[in-house]
Order: C-alpha cells, then sequence, then structure tokens
C-alpha cells in the first residue's frame, strides 16, 4: 500500500489526548507506596507551595496541551496544527525507555559496592540517565514555552532550504504525506518552525548521545555524559524525596568552580553528577542523617515544581509542618 493510498489524518484539528505529561509517569511511579500506587505531593506555583495528599501518578506534572502548535487563524480558536504528533513521539520514547530505565534502577541496586563494571555497562547506565535528565530538562513547559517563542529564530533556515513560503511547505507536505494539502488555512513558517523547534524535545527517539548533535537536548546529554557519576542508594524504609526536574548548583573548592546535579531516580536510588573532567563512577550507601542532608538539597533549589514522596511526613518536615524523617 503506498502512502497516497492510506487515511492520511488532517494537518490541522483537535489534540484527541488533551492531559500531557512533562515528567514520564513511569518515572514517577518509582516514588509510589506499593501498597496503593500513590504519594503525597508538593505543588509551587508562582503564588506559593501546595501539600497534596494521596495523589495518583496521572495527576501529577502534567498540562493541557502543552505540546501542540496552535493555529491562531482556525475559526473556533482550538485547532492545531499536526494534533498530538509530538506526545505521540514522545510516548513511543516512554514506552521504549521504561523497561532500560528500571532494569538500570534495579542494577544498581542490587550489585555490591565493589563491583567493577566492565566499559560497556558504564557506557550504557550513564548515557541513558545523561539522556533521561537532559530530557526532562528540555521538555518542561518553561523551555517549551521559550521554544515555541524563539522558534521564529528558525524562520531563516526555512528560507534558505527554499521553504520559506507556504506554498513550498505545502508542496513538501504533499510529497512526503502523498496527500494534498487541502486545509483553508495555510501552513505558514512560523507554525512549522514551532512544529520543528518542538520535534527537538523527541531526538533521543532518533538517536543516541553520538548521532544527531544538531540538538540542543543532545549537547546537553553530552555534557552530562562527560560528567563524573555518584550513585546514592537508600534503605526501603527511609526513601527519596523525589523532584520534577534536576537541582543544580555551582560550587566552588580550592578557587575550582565546577557544576554539580543532584537528581533522585527513585524511592531508593539518586545520582549526583560533577563536572569535574575526572569521570569516575561511584556508588555509595546512604546513612539517616546524610538522606536528610540530600533531601532538604532536593527542595532547597528553585527548579522543581513538584515534589514527591512515599512517606508524606518526609514533606511536611520541609515545609514548617511537624513531620519529621524518623
Amino acid at each position: 500500500m503506498t502512502l497516497a493510498e492510506r487515511a492520511v489524518p488532517s494537518p490541522i484539528g483537535k489534540a484527541k489526548t488533551k492531559r500531557q505529561h512533562y515528567v514520564p509517569r513511569f518515572f514517577l511511579s518509582g516514588f509510589t507506596r506499593e501498597k496503593d500506587g500513590k504519594f503525597d505531593v508538593l505543588r509551587r506555583t508562582a503564588s506559593g507551595v501546595t501539600r497534596l495528599y494521596s495523589q495518583r501518578v496521572e495527576n501529577v506534572a502534567v498540562e493541557r496541551n502543552l505540546y501542540e502548535v496552535k493555529v491562531p487563524e482556525a475559526e473556533n480558536g482550538m485547532d492545531n496544527l499536526f494534533p498530538n504528533e509530538v506526545e505521540k513521539l514522545l510516548s513511543q520514547f516512554e514506552s521504549s525507555f521504561a523497561e532500560r530505565f528500571r532494569i538500570i534502577v534495579e542494577t544498581i541496586l542490587e550489585v555490591s559496592v565493589r563491583k567493577r563494571w566492565t566499559d560497556t555497562e558504564l557506557q550504557d547506565i550513564c548515557e541513558a540517565i545523561a539522556i533521561f535528565i537532559a530530557e526532562l530538562y528540555v521538555r518542561n513547559p518553561k523551555n517549551v514555552g521559550k521554544m515555541l517563542k524563539n522558534a521564529k529564530n528558525l524562520i531563516p533556515f526555512f528560507e534558505q532550504a527554499q521553504l520559506g513560503t507556504s506554498d513550498a511547505l505545502e508542496q513538501l507536505y504533499s510529497e512526503t504525506m502523498g496527500s494534498n494539502w487541502s486545509e483553508k488555512i495555510h501552513l505558514t513558517p512560523k507554525m512549522a518552525s514551532q512544529v520543528f523547534g518542538l520535534s527537538e524535545l523527541v531526538a533521543p527517539s532518533k538517536s543516541g548521545i553520538e548521532k544527531g548533535n544538531k540538538y540542543p537536548l543532545i549537547e546537553y546529554a553530552k555534557y552530562l555524559r562527560n560528567c563524573s557519576f555518584q550513585f546514592l542508594t537508600t534503605a526501603v524504609d527511609q526513601p527519596f524525596i523525589g523532584i520534577s526536574e534536576p537541582h543544580f548548583e555551582g560550587v566552588n573548592d580550592f578557587g575550582r568552580s565546577y557544576g554539580l546535579l543532584y537528581f533522585p531516580l527513585s524511592s531508593r536510588l539518586a545520582v549526583l553528577l560533577v563536572d569535574d573532567d575526572k569521570h569516575t563512577f561511584e556508588k555509595k550507601s546512604l546513612n539517616r542523617k546524610d538522606l536528610r542532608l540530600f533531601n532538604r538539597a532536593a527542595l532547597s533549589g528553585e527548579e522543581w515544581d513538584w515534589a514527591f514522596c512515599c512517606r508524606g511526613h518526609y514533606l511536611d518536615s520541609f515545609i514548617g509542618g511537624k513531620g519529621s524523617h524518623e
């Protein structure tokens, strides 16, 4: 069957999947209680921090039509260009990555601190974690908004490729999809640049770190991959507090400045990435005192808008409540 014989969906319409997550649900599930699959959360907005109890993962880190490009000329004002295309690509990446992520987390938790990792194992673990953290950073609402706003900067590249007019873009669509552009609304360079900009969010589903380096996401993943990795573990009954975005700090040590990134990967595993040019790989088990310090560091950052934990009183201890780490 040729493309022309297939049923090509309309390029303009309403998104069927409107609730779109910017933190994958498979990741959030790693911080939930085993008995009910829920966790307690903190939600931070411009008006302050709200404490929420017993939340399901599907209700956390989600926004309506986050990855949709609006068609301003649409009669009903509700139509999108290529509705749900970016959401579908992100879902495909998450579906293929979820099992890999689960195996990495379980492997690191189960092996001995003294295990000698092979180069292949180290490369697989570090590359996967680097890509995942970079994706979380790039696809959050703040960066999606910036990308859509700055997409106009891509228009000169369309012009250089002889795609600077609606006629040229619609002809490209027809050749690619095997179906003529039949919409009343023309495909403008501005609209096309926004779709192209959003497509950068799904670069990991197309390539590894060493490929597709035109993507800002991959460049950030490369930076993280070149850091030293220290994995931190904790006991089942002493969980990490999860956050929706990694916490980053600049450190000055004896006159040398470097970056330090901290991010919990599950309730029992976190990673500390240090830009120190040493490229080390370590694993360390935390005691209760150290765990409290890292949990406090996670919530002290300004990056996150969601924090979550299977033990709600851990959250209370950081927002003036009566909770503790006991």
